[in-house]
C-alpha cells in the first residue's frame, strides 16, 4: 500500500490539508498505516540489554584488580576477588 492510495482512501488532497481536527486525525491514521507497512532499515535491531555492560564492568574490575595485586597495592586482591566473583555471578544469571 503506498501513500497515494491511502490518501485516496481517506479522500484527502493537497487543497484540504488544514488544521481541521478531522483532517489531522485522518492524516495521523494514514501516517500510522503507512509506516506500519514500511520497513525502516535493512538489519535487525536487538532490544537493549544491561548484560553486556555488566560483563564489561566485571571484566574491567577483575583486570584492574589483578594489575593492582601484581603491583602490591593494598586493595588489589580485594578488587580482583570482587570482580571475579561478580563475573561468575553474571555468567550464571
Amino acid at each position: 500500500m503506498n501513500l497515494k492510495s491511502l490518501l485516496n482512501k481517506y479522500k484527502i488532497n493537497k487543497q484540504n490539508k488544514s488544521s481541521d481536527p478531522v483532517v489531522v486525525t485522518k492524516l495521523l491514521a494514514i501516517r500510522q498505516q503507512f509506516f506500519k507497512s514500511q520497513q525502516r532499515h535493512n538489519f535487525y535491531l536487538i532490544p537493549f540489554s544491561i548484560w553486556p555492560f555488566l560483563v564489561f564492568f566485571s571484566i574491567l574490575t577483575t583486570v584492574i584488580g589483578f594489575v593492582m595485586y601484581l603491583h602490591s597495592y593494598i586493595y588489589g586482591f580485594f578488587l580482583f576477588f570482587f570482580g571475579f566473583i561478580f563475573l561468575v555471578i553474571v555468567f550464571f544469571c
